[in-house]
């Protein structure tokens, strides 16, 4: 059995038909189900039980398939190093950054993209975990974070204010709560159902306030424009949308650095240090968009 054997049959088992199968690798249903059947015939196993309307991997499958994620793992690993070692500009880089930033800030920093690097393809994934670079999933990851992983390089591009942000129509409440000495009392956007009460809203908002939980800055953005509550976003976040409004007599005294970091290995591709550059310099030139003035 062959690694373009292991294909298919990590196919099936994580799509579950010959139909969807196909649809991944990017062949016909024939084909899946043919090949399906000659490893079945050459290992004398059953990868499939098709006795019912649709197929079902077996046991021996999912045992299958599980060995061949981690060599699915190291072969991409193995073509990312490679990777990262090339001295053209062909190629793609993967940019992870967090969820709301490719529209606030991403998109105009980048502008410059395809002159400088006309034949590099990039691919963006915005997430808001911090470990994406440090697991090999992306080539630059641009966080807010204190402590960023030792074993990444990469430059701080600046300090982000953090602020509370809602709807109009909940600012104007909020504002007249505010003016009459009360703490306001609101639905709060927050990540963790877990707990009760979000810390960020302790001694601003109403302990009766009610939660509602939701992950990602993109999303609690959505929310909070739609008048569903009060978010905690990132100010370069909050301020790149006209239908939030800040809560300027509830101040945050939270900043957080900015950084764009790197695994140490991409310092040989010449793509990626130059869209690394980009980035850095283009998000430190909006450096005062990060932390606005008071």
């Amino acid at each position: 059995m062959t690694w373009d054997d292991l294909k298919f049959v990590l196919a099936v088992c994580r799509r579950g038909n010959a139909t969807a199968a196909a649809a991944t690798l990017n062949v016909s249903h024939a084909t899946v189900s043919r090949r399906i059947s000659e490893i079945e015939t050459e290992l004398d196993i059953v990868l499939v039980d098709r006795s019912g309307v649709t197929w079902r991997p077996t046991p021996i499958c999912a045992k299958i398939a599980s060995e061949a994620e981690e060599m699915e793992r190291r072969h991409a690993e193995a073509l990312r190093l490679a990777g990262s070692y090339s001295t053209g500009h062909g190629g793609t880089v993967r940019i992870s950054a967090p969820t709301g930033t490719v529209v606030s800030i991403l998109a105009q920093v980048l502008s410059s993209i395809p002159d400088i690097v006309p034949e590099t393809s990039l691919i963006f994934q915005t997430e808001d975990n911090l470990a994406d670079v440090s697991g090999r999933k992306a080539d630059i990851a641009i966080r807010f974070t204190d402590e960023p992983d030792p074993e990444l390089i990469g430059k701080q591009v600046g300090l982000n204010r953090w602020g509370y942000f809602c709807g109009m129509q909940m600012h104007q409440n909020i504002e007249a709560e505010i003016a009459n000495g009360s703490e306001p009392r609101c639905p709060l956007l927050a990540t963790d159902p877990s707990c009760a009460f979000p810390d960020w809203a302790k001694g601003k908002f109403h302990l009766q306030s009610v939660p509602h939980y939701v992950y990602g800055f993109a999303e609690k953005a959505a929310l909070a424009e739609a008048g569903l509550g009060v978010a905690m976003l990132p100010r370069i976040i909050g301020d790149a949308s006209d239908k939030l409004c800040l809560i300027e007599n509830l101040p945050c005294s939270l900043r957080t650095p900015l950084w764009v970091l790197a695994n140490t290995d991409t310092r040989h591709s010449k793509r990626i240090s130059l869209v690394k550059g980009v980035l850095t310099e283009g998000l430190q030139n909006i450096s005062a968009r990060l932390d606005p003035p008071d």
